[in-house]
């Protein structure tokens, strides 16, 4: 299971997101009630899709992924109405 987890995560990082994705699937497809493969799999078909609408003319530029959470680790939430704003946002989009 890890091995096939790494083997996907190692192909994204290569570029290659169609070898990443039916790496997340043959994992999915062992481990049905793997989260973590899900998830991962789902990061990878959006970015796919992401990159096709770009290609189309659809979208004005493909968003790069969030890598090094360090300049986010220092900051404190915004608090409206006694919650962090962001989940005030999540909330109110439900």
């Amino acid at each position: 299971m890890h091995a096939l987890q790494n083997l996907g995560g190692a192909y994204y990082e290569q570029g290659r997101l169609d070898d990443g994705i039916r790496a997340f699937q043959k994992t999915l497809e062992l481990y049905p009630e793997n989260k973590s493969a899900r998830e991962n799999l789902g990061a990878l078909l959006e970015e796919k899709l992401e990159h096709r609408l770009f290609d189309l003319g659809l979208l004005k530029g493909v968003r790069k992924p969030i890598r090094d959470f360090a300049p986010y680790a220092n900051r404190t939430p915004v608090v409206v109405r006694g919650k962090p704003l962001s989940e005030i946002i999540v909330e109110d989009r439900r």
